[in-house]
């Protein structure tokens, strides 16, 4: 399928597998963003959003969560993104993400 066949995927998909080959079957972040890397790179595969999908894995690859990541590159036109999550917040400036502001 993935040979012949037009695939696309789901942003959400793509969040909802990287948590369960991570949490589930114990790969470690870079097996699992190495083999997203490659399927994305594949001319058959469509991913949704994806220029927003390939910011998430730079974020990633840079020290955030990719669920993190995906969160802070599909807020759309809004100028900052508000957490309660003060670790994210460390993260995502660290990582050069979008302007991350903590509310308490």
């Amino acid at each position: 399928m993935f040979g012949s066949e037009e695939i696309w995927i789901a942003k959400t998909v793509l969040l909802e597998t990287e948590w369960v080959l991570r949490s589930l079957y114990r790969f470690k972040d870079r097996e699992v963003a190495d083999a997203f890397r490659a399927l994305a790179g594949l001319s058959n595969v469509h991913i949704e959003d994806a220029v927003a999908v390939s910011r998430a894995f730079d974020l990633w690859h840079s020290g955030l969560d990719f669920a993190d990541a995906l969160h802070l590159v599909s807020r759309g036109e809004a100028e900052m993104f508000a957490t309660f999550d003060e670790k994210l917040v460390k993260r995502a400036q660290g990582a050069g993400g979008a302007d991350v502001v903590l509310l308490k």
